[in-house]
């Protein structure tokens, strides 16, 4: 849907002095141009409208790891919460990479198009592009920049303050794409796949049927509710099925005017052969406003690849995470007031087979910001739910760093729990990556971890990480320069 005009001066500010990637030297940033229009304007407000959608979504079961997500990209007063419904199922999971594909609304090119931009930029904060990536497909064809494409282009920058209040730090590749012949998609979705790893998210920006005379899209008057929903849910059927074909084809019978239909197929073209689609939400903008005679509908859908009967993705669903806070908090006062930790059956309701199974798993507790506690174990010891029992008590009575917990402190807590991978050894630190990887290292009867979300929160380099690593295992300053092994890890880390 179209709002207001973002006028010529937004257009300079944003999309200015572009430079060739191969010499980039400096920060180059794509600002906002909808702040204060399609979203709040300022960070703190923007930041609780997308918590606040978020908040009224109850994360759906998906039976496997999301590779990718169709999410909506009107104005949030229309379309934020049927996005909301789609982020709320990657909150606090791991991706280090998110690939938006969008929509190019108001210039018209061929092939799809990546901004020379460092960063872009919402009130929340500025997000680094993927530029070695980005670089690699700007060599492939099919792929250029075409600065224009991006100057009022909303479908894409819409997306980004959910991606931010839901995974934090990651790199952006930003894709915005224009004309293509059907004979191009396989190409263009192989190259894409080529950057594609098991931390890397797909985002397929789309509004569905753009319905009434200002789109010049009027396939029947009667039962526009009914009928609107017979349309788009004939679209969803195929991308479901994962038809790319068939979804092209259904479009091009029914004139639908689903206008990042080249961002699914697109998406559609990158997935494994047993991906499927899950469809989470629904409506219109008439069922937001009440008005028929023009209506833009809104699909918030996952692609998954479904897991193995007694296998698991490795990544916790928005209300298995929900369970290890609750179970956290519960122990805490449970151990406050009676002394004794709670115990839980194997059968209890509240526990997947990813929860009964054996994980590393830290959990910290914080105090209005401040360190209160923090103790874990890398290596799987516990079914995690039961590790989670274990390391909140630890973390409250335990860490000898402070003084043990209060009963009149917990509800000051803020709980925060960090599940591992397995670590595995690498050979240099060349090899560690900030944000993504812990890290253990280990010299003679010296060792010492720090969880991933460490260095990127005292915005260390990696030196810098394994210097103040070397003085926490009580080795001087540069221990880790000779004879210290090292071992990484990632984690899914969420909090309250």
């Amino acid at each position: 849907m179209k709002f207001r005009s973002l006028g010529m001066l937004a257009i300079i500010a944003s999309v200015s002095a572009m430079m060739s990637y191969g010499d980039a030297v400096s920060e180059e940033v794509r600002k906002s141009i909808l702040a204060g229009s399609w979203y709040e304007g300022n960070k703190k407000g923007l930041a609780a409208q997308v918590d606040g959608y978020l908040e009224k979504v109850t994360p759906s079961e998906i039976g496997g790891r999301i590779l990718g997500l169709i999410s909506p990209h009107a104005g949030y007063f229309y379309s934020g919460q049927a996005a909301a419904y789609g982020y709320a199922q990657i909150k606090g999971k791991s991706y280090n990479r998110v690939i938006v594909i969008a929509p190019s609304h108001r210039f018209s090119f061929g092939g799809i198009s990546i901004l020379d931009v460092t960063h872009y930029e919402t009130p929340l904060g500025k997000i680094p592009l993927d530029v070695k990536n980005c670089r690699k497909l700007l060599e492939m064809e099919g792929f250029s920049t075409v600065a224009q494409a991006h100057a009022q282009e909303h479908s894409l920058e819409i997306q980004l303050p959910f991606l931010q209040r839901v995974l934090g730090d990651f790199e952006l590749v930003p894709m915005v794409v224009g004309n293509l012949r059907r004979s191009e998609y396989p190409g263009l979705s192989d190259a894409i796949r080529s950057i594609v790893d098991e931390n890397t998210l797909i985002v397929a920006s789309s509004d569905f049927t753009h319905y009434g005379d200002r789109f010049g899209y009027l396939p029947f008057r009667d039962n526009v509710q009914e009928n609107l929903r017979k349309l788009d849910m004939g679209a969803v059927d195929l991308i479901e099925k994962k038809d790319r074909e068939g979804f092209l084809d259904y479009k091009a019978e029914t004139g639908a005017t689903i206008c990042g239909a080249a961002a699914i197929a697109l998406l559609i073209g990158t997935l494994p052969e047993a991906a499927v689609g899950k469809t989470l939400t629904y409506y219109t903008s008439g069922d937001v406003t009440g008005e028929w005679d023009s209506s833009v509908s809104y699909v918030s859908m996952a692609l998954f690849e479904p897991r193995q009967s007694g296998e698991h993705d490795g990544g916790l669903s928005g209300l298995e995470q929900e369970v290890l806070l609750n179970l956290a908090r519960e122990t805490l006062e449970t151990y406050a007031q009676t002394g004794k930790l709670p115990v839980l059956a194997t059968d209890d309701p509240r526990l997947t087979e990813l929860l009964k199974s054996r994980r590393g798993v830290f959990v910290t507790l914080n105090t209005h910001g401040r360190l209160r506690g923090c103790i874990g174990h890398i290596i799987p010891r516990f079914p995690l739910y039961q590790g989670v029992i274990e390391n909140a008590f630890n973390a409250g009575w335990r860490d000898h760093r402070f003084p043990q917990l209060r009963e009149s402190e917990i509800p000051d807590l803020q709980i925060e729990v960090s599940v591992l991978t397995v670590p595995r050894k690498v050979s240099s630190p060349d090899e560690i990556v900030i944000g993504k990887h812990g890290v253990i290292l280990e010299k003679g009867s010296h060792s010492a971890v720090y969880l991933p979300q460490v260095a990127p929160e005292q915005g260390w380099d990696v030196e810098e990480t394994l210097t103040h690593l070397s003085m926490k295992a009580g080795l001087p300053a540069d221990g880790w320069r000779d004879g210290a092994e090292f071992s990484v890890f990632s984690a899914q880390v969420f909090h309250e």
